[in-house]
């Protein structure tokens, strides 16, 4: 009896694989490789002053600062470009703070523009540590010039970069705001993709098993101002950046 239970189950399970097997196969390259994004080219700015600044593993990220010469700044924004991107394209986003009176430091990260590469490292659209180790470190070297020691700091990011900011933020209190543009928690698009194409009973399955560890690992930003370029002046939740959202709420 107990023989016949065990091999009904273990033909359940070989019929599961087999019926899963093709959505895995049209899943998985969504994550492990990267989507033919169409990043515009974005040529040097004259006026910017090229920058250059240590981060993690020794490696040396550069980018470009926007100052204004014949006024001191309201603040400093610091700006992590999206996916395949450069830093030169901080102003396409930050020309309305830079002209409020914000400098903006942009800068490339890590094996993207003109910024060393990590070895064995191959950078997609998720972000990663190292994303986010970078953009604390472009606010260290902000800090460490005598110009910005004292002036209020914020975050823009785009896409990938935008998560970096926001992880970024919810680290470092210094960070007064953060603008996140674009963004979606790794988390919230495997369940959007799961949703999408797997049968029912794994999506399901996949919440009961998922820890939440992916945005668990989020301080709370609390006591900032949280943007989101989805809803332009406020946290804007969408059926995939939710989580998100949630976790990097505005405190009093």
């Amino acid at each position: 009896m107990i023989w016949a239970i065990l091999g009904s189950v273990a033909v359940l399970v070989v019929l599961d694989l087999f019926v899963q097997w093709p959505y895995v196969k049209t899943v998985l390259p969504m994550f492990e490789l990267a989507p033919p994004f169409n990043v515009q080219t974005y040529t040097p700015v004259s006026e910017a002053t090229e920058i250059e600044f240590p981060t993690t593993n020794g490696l040396t990220l550069r980018g470009s600062l926007y100052a204004h010469a014949d006024r001191s700044p309201r603040g400093l924004i610091v700006f992590g470009h999206e996916f395949l991107g450069s830093h030169w394209s901080a102003l396409s986003y930050c020309r309305g703070l830079w002209e409020a009176g914000f400098d903006i430091l942009a800068f490339d990260f890590r094996n993207q523009g003109t910024s060393d590469s990590l070895e064995a490292y191959r950078p997609l659209h998720w972000v990663t540590q190292y994303e986010v180790e970078d953009f604390l470190s472009a606010v260290s070297f902000a800090r460490s010039r005598e110009e910005y020691r004292d002036v209020p700091l914020g975050a823009y990011g785009i896409s990938k970069g935008g998560a970096a900011a926001l992880l970024a933020t919810a680290r470092n209190p210094e960070i007064r705001c953060v603008v996140s543009d674009s963004t979606v928690p790794t988390n919230g698009m495997m369940r959007h993709f799961a949703e999408r194409w797997a049968p029912p009973w794994t999506t399901r399955t996949a919440k009961w098993s998922d820890p939440g560890w992916q945005l668990s690992t989020v301080a709370p930003v609390s006591a900032k101002a949280v943007l989101s370029a989805n809803e332009r002046v406020r946290v804007g939740p969408t059926s995939s950046n939710t989580g998100l959202c949630a976790i990097a709420r505005v405190g009093p």
